[in-house]
């Protein structure tokens, strides 16, 4: 008798992936929280409308989509959101192809690459989500 695969789900690594994923998340969305003006001055500066307006979803987006990765709710509809976010950021946040100095430029280039990296991350998370087996599955594949 064929013995079926280890469950995704048991497997330890995922959680704390999902974990290690919404950091910047956090982080990003209380940072931003904290210095709400200056976080609106540099929507305005990237030629977002009504900026003052669109800071507060930036900002739940960051902390409710990275609480909800840790916990690892609803993740089919999450991770597809927090994919298209963070690659919108990335072109609208860091469009390192205006810069001019050189040193901002890297900079940029450096934080368009990481939003890009981080939305592998979370297409590895969605993948990986997809793939889970039912619980009694998981039962049957331990013993």
């Amino acid at each position: 008798m064929r013995k079926k695969p280890a469950c995704r789900s048991d497997v330890p690594s995922l959680p704390a992936a999902r974990v290690l994923l919404s950091i910047p998340f956090i982080f990003g969305g209380i940072h931003n929280l904290f210095a709400y003006s200056i976080f609106v001055d540099y929507l305005a500066s990237r030629g977002i409308p009504i900026p003052n307006i669109l800071a507060a979803p930036s900002i739940a987006s960051d902390l409710v989509g990275g609480l909800l990765l840790v916990l690892g709710i609803r993740l089919r509809i999450l991770v597809p959101f927090l994919m298209i976010y963070i690659v919108f950021m990335a072109f609208v946040g860091h469009p390192f192809w205006l810069f001019e100095d050189p040193k901002l430029r890297e900079d940029m280039v450096f934080h368009f690459w990481k939003n890009i990296a981080i939305a592998g991350g979370l297409l590895a998370v969605s993948v990986s989500n997809t793939a889970t087996c039912k619980t009694s599955d998981c039962a049957l594949s331990k013993s």
